[in-house]
């Protein structure tokens, strides 16, 4: 270890910094809970088992456990917390007003227990100076399911994560076109209208819809891999992460979009484990990545490795080096002098780290000259005393 490594603690400012790694762990990573029988396009809608009708349209509306034959549907899921589930709610009053005596009925789903719902309710709509959302959501049926039963049946069911989100159920009780309600704009409502009318298309809007579930069912599927072995990894066991990476990526085509995201987290394992492939793996993935702030991440990262007190090989801390003086090349060009400072910031680690004080303190002074953080100065002064020291 070398003297720089062995005093850095004392130097080094405090930071807080997402590696490359953990990015790539939880951009793939995200829990999502799909039923094995995935709901989907011509299949029977489940019956709605709802806990509590908020509004009825003045009792208008029945308060639906089976679906009725030559009846339309539109079960849509929101949350009071949900900016475009509120901001659809004009739209939903208004479809229902046009559509009350074609058949169509409006059922909202929230999650939520009802004290939640009926403050919210209380609420002035955006833009009205009188009128509430109780008052506007009164022209359909707006209920809350606090057991989320319903929620499961649909949502969980057909693999659909956001909010909002509807599900048209045709004339013969099975599920016609899964999506949002207003966006694209008008383009549920055309559905709505060709239902109606009988002209809807279901088959060819479901095949296209059934290639993306299957897509969206597999990145469940690796997601729930990486998130275990993001745990391993968390536990202290990225060799035995590595190891059932290697396995599990036999499953997929070199040439799958997937596979090539599972290579970038391999790249990450590699770097965790160490030894002769560790700075291979790191160069390879920064010559792959165009943007400073993950090539930043990554070299950082090395930063943070020290300060925990791991001793980083010296070809490592020269390839992080490397690593950000070309994530500094490439912030310049983007024009944001604050992004630019904080990356030198962590070139001018990596440099003091490779034993190049005089070379750190040039950088460190160029970070000061772009931006007034104060946390740059101090690091810049302390480079000056430790050059004193080393003068002395």
């Amino acid at each position: 270890m070398s003297f720089a490594q062995q005093s850095f603690g004392k130097l080094s400012r405090c930071g807080l910094a997402v590696t490359l790694a953990a990015c790539a762990f939880l951009g793939l990573a995200t829990e999502s809970a799909f039923a094995q029988d995935t709901l989907t396009i011509g299949d029977k809608a489940p019956e709605l088992d709802i806990e509590h009708w908020v509004s009825d349209r003045d009792g208008d509306m029945p308060h639906v456990t089976k679906f009725e034959k030559d009846k339309i549907y539109v079960v849509e899921f929101w949350a009071t917390w949900c900016g475009p589930c509120i901001a659809s709610m004009p739209h939903l009053a208004e479809l229902q007003d046009e559509l009350a005596d074609k058949g169509v009925q409006i059922i909202s789903v929230s999650k939520e227990d009802l004290p939640t719902v009926e403050t919210f309710l209380k609420r002035k709509v955006r833009g009205e100076k009188e009128k509430t959302y109780g008052e506007l959501t009164g022209a359909y049926s707006l209920t809350t399911d606090p057991d989320s039963s319903v929620s499961r049946d649909y949502m969980r069911a057909a693999g659909q994560n956001g909010i909002p989100t509807a599900f048209i159920v045709g004339k013969t009780g099975e599920i016609e076109w899964i999506g949002h309600p207003t966006y694209p704009k008008g383009a549920m409502d055309k559905v709505l209208d060709q239902i109606i009318d009988d002209k809807w298309d279901r088959e060819e809007f479901g095949a296209e819809f059934k290639k993306q579930q299957e897509k969206d069912l597999e990145m469940a599927r690796v997601g729930k891999v990486l998130k275990e072995l993001w745990d391993m990894k968390e536990d202290g066991d990225a060799k035995g992460a590595l190891e059932e990476l290697d396995i599990f990526m036999k499953d997929f085509d070199k040439d799958d979009e997937i596979y090539a995201r599972l290579s970038m987290v391999r790249n990450q394992l590699v770097m965790e484990v160490g030894g002769p492939e560790a700075v291979k793996a790191f160069n390879k993935t920064v010559a792959e990545t165009e943007n400073p702030q993950a090539i930043n991440a990554m070299a950082w990262g090395i930063v943070e490795r020290v300060q925990a007190g791991d001793e980083i090989e010296d070809e490592m801390l020269q390839a992080a080096c490397k690593a950000a003086k070309r994530a500094v090349e490439l912030a310049e060009k983007g024009g944001n002098d604050d992004g630019t400072a904080a990356i030198m910031d962590t070139h001018a680690n990596l440099l003091f780290l490779c034993d190049k004080l005089d070379e750190a303190i040039e950088v460190q002074k160029a970070a000061i000259e772009l931006s007034d953080d104060e946390q740059l100065a101090d690091f810049y002064e302390k480079l000056m005393e430790a050059k004193k020291k080393k003068d002395a």
